[in-house]
């Protein structure tokens, strides 16, 4: 998702505030918090997964699917570049 660290708790916190997702202490580490997708962002997830998809295949078109995969890979180097 490209969420900067310092945003993510704003955005966690929305997401539970909408019954998105509930947070859970992790058992074997309790400094950990397991996040959890309700069944509400669990019918979110469906809905917007297909849509992701379409945008990603007009994005891509009239690239072979290795030339899809090499874009992606290119993209993740300049994105590490840039310490996103």
């Amino acid at each position: 998702m490209m969420v900067e660290k310092a945003s993510l708790t704003s955005v966690l916190a929305a997401m539970e505030a909408s019954h998105l997702i509930t947070r859970k202490r992790n058992p074997q580490d309790r400094r950990k918090v397991n996040i959890l997708l309700t069944a509400a962002g669990s019918r979110m997830k469906d809905r917007v997964l297909p849509i992701a998809a379409t945008i990603n295949k007009r994005a891509t078109r009239g690239l072979s699917s290795p030339q899809a995969r090499e874009l992606q890979a290119l993209l993740g180097k300049v994105m590490a570049n840039l310490g996103a």
